[in-house]
């Protein structure tokens, strides 16, 4: 029988990925590698695996979703920066759900600016002088040059169906 691949290992994968790929591509806005390698750890040393049925799922999160301790910066990072915002106690329901079915949170994937038309600096990983389209357009990217396993988007005026056509 097999031994399953451990959590850490494709969480490695995924950040050396990241870490090959995102400098041209520019999906992700920030990466999380030691958050996501302390959860790794967490999952590889609970002696109990199976319980979560996406364990070990590495999961871009579009940078509109609060996730626990990190301020979104809705595509501007620098104007949110400046204001006064709480920083979020909790992760969106929908990342708290992802979490507990076992994802790994790698980082924030970019996003239009304050998620309307301007474009991102994020490219299309398949034609690097296009870009994605749409303020889902780092999530796009990051599984379609397999940085990650999924991603988090959001569809409102095309931002998830323009960069996945």
């Amino acid at each position: 029988m097999t031994k399953p691949l451990s959590v850490r290992t494709s969480v490695c994968s995924s950040l050396a990925e990241i870490h090959r790929s995102d400098p041209e591509i520019q999906a992700f806005e920030k990466v999380f590698a030691d958050d996501a390698m302390a959860r790794a750890e967490l999952f590889d040393a609970d002696a109990s695996p199976g319980k979560e049925p996406l364990r070990g799922m590495t999961l871009g999160v579009k940078d509109i979703f609060e996730l626990s301790g990190r301020t979104p910066g809705n595509g501007n990072r620098a104007a949110f920066e400046m204001l006064p915002r709480e920083v979020p106690e909790n992760d969106a329901p929908l990342i708290r759900l992802l979490r507990e079915a076992g994802a790994v949170v790698t980082g924030m994937t970019r996003t239009t600016e304050l998620v309307w038309y301007q474009p991102t600096l994020t490219r299309n990983p398949h034609d690097l002088s296009c870009t994605p389209g749409g303020s889902s357009s780092g999530s796009a990217a990051a599984v379609a040059a397999g940085m990650v396993s999924a991603a988090v988007g959001s569809q409102t005026n095309g931002s998830v169906v323009r960069p996945a056509s």
